[in-house]
């Protein structure tokens, strides 16, 4: 482990607001890498080893090592790959090592001296978590979530498998709110979801089913969402169809205009 402070990604680490958090994790997750079938592939040959499985193995909160794995397989920092987690690769895991000290279908990249990113290259097996069984069900769940990766991705802020589930379980915990969450955070250019800033938005709904949507002039709602709120406009997302949410707004917009 590098005993230096200079490189690019401990300065990234560093400016991050839960730096201690995330510095405390990692060498956990090092040490985890260390005991893994394949040195360094945080896998066993069931699969991927989660934010849950490090903190049963540590005995350590499992918000740290989510924290840890979303800061640190970020493109800024990189001190841990991700790669697919083919079965290919999990069927393998329990072979022994070639000459090069690698197992058949596995490769890694490295860097200076064949050591990774700055001394140290932890690789993570990453697999796309499973939509809950309680967001399946609300009609339409499936486009809203594919809709908010691609904005995660416009804003140059890919979401790692580990933010994913974390997402999808906050989702779940009211599941006839996720999509007017995911399309609130879409028109407002967030990152991330909590209930808290949902709750306190303007016109939250309560936590129930979705009243009726009201009949409004689309190409009014339109224009006014673009004038807005530039983020609709920005990723491409159809205010008629992303924000419903601001429905309420719009008509007491429209109805104060015509008083």
């Amino acid at each position: 482990m590098p005993n230096s402070w200079d490189g690019r990604g401990y300065i990234k680490v560093t400016k991050h607001k839960q730096a201690v958090s995330i510095l405390a994790a990692w060498p956990l997750i090092v040490q985890i890498g260390s005991k893994c079938p394949h040195r360094g592939l945080l896998a066993k040959v069931d699969g991927p080893l989660s934010a849950e499985d490090m903190a049963d193995l540590t005995r350590m909160p499992v918000e740290v090592f989510a924290r840890a794995l979303d800061a640190l397989t970020s493109p800024e920092i990189g001190w841990i790959e991700e790669i697919p987690c083919k079965s290919e690769i999990l069927s393998v895991l329990g072979e022994s090592p070639d000459a090069s000290g690698e197992l058949p279908g596995i490769s890694r990249n490295v860097g200076p001296e064949g050591k990774g990113t700055e001394g140290n290259n932890i690789v993570a097996a990453d697999a796309d978590p499973d939509i809950p069984e309680a967001l399946k069900n609300q009609t339409g769940f499936a486009d809203e979530w594919s809709h908010f990766l691609k904005h995660r991705k416009s804003l140059r802020k890919p979401m790692t498998a580990r933010a994913k589930q974390i997402l999808l379980r906050r989702l779940a915990e009211r599941p006839s709110q996720a999509i007017h969450a995911i399309q609130t955070a879409m028109v407002r250019g967030w990152q991330s979801i909590e209930w808290d800033w949902i709750d306190k938005t303007p016109h939250a709904l309560p936590h129930a089913e979705e009243s009726p949507r009201p009949k409004i002039d689309e190409a009014a709602f339109r224009e006014w969402v673009v004038s807005q709120y530039p983020n609709a406009a920005k990723h491409n997302q159809s205010p008629t169809t992303c924000s419903k949410s601001l429905i309420p707004e719009f008509l007491e917009a429209t109805q104060a205009q015509a008083a």
